[in-house]
């Protein structure tokens, strides 16, 4: 097996798997990065905090932004079926969940896709899932 498989095959159990401790501990690191990006976009909400920290709170989102994406991206290379993950319910969830930061890029302000990084509370679904699974 040439060095690449092996690595997307180990990062695969420990992205997709929760049988090895790597993988729970990916899942419970995933699981507080999401509390904390949406605890994040609720006190951005919040005029008091929004006014004083907007400056703060646009370099935590995109800190967030990208670690989603790393792990967006991720899980797409080590997908068997990549286009079918990207258009799958969970995966269009996630991308849902990076897209209004990354827009930004391109000029579409944060205020008007505000509802739109909510779908990271979304992403906790996946989680709850997988406990009751695991249980």
């Amino acid at each position: 097996m040439s060095a690449i498989k092996e690595i997307r095959s180990r990062l695969h159990r420990i992205v997709f798997g929760v049988e090895t401790r790597a993988g729970r501990l990916f899942d419970i690191l995933l699981l507080w990065i999401i509390l904390l990006s949406v605890a994040i976009v609720v006190f951005e909400s919040i005029p008091e905090f929004g006014n004083q920290y907007s400056a703060a709170f646009i370099y935590v989102e995109w800190i967030f932004n990208i670690l989603f994406t790393i792990e967006f991206v991720l899980r797409l290379w080590i997908s068997h079926t990549p286009i079918a993950s990207l258009f799958s319910f969970w995966g269009l969830i996630d991308l849902m969940s990076i897209l209004p930061t990354s827009l930004t890029i391109i000029g579409i302000g944060t205020h008007y896709t505000l509802l739109l990084r909510i779908f990271r509370l979304l992403r906790l679904f996946r989680f709850i899932k997988l406990v009751l699974f695991i249980r």
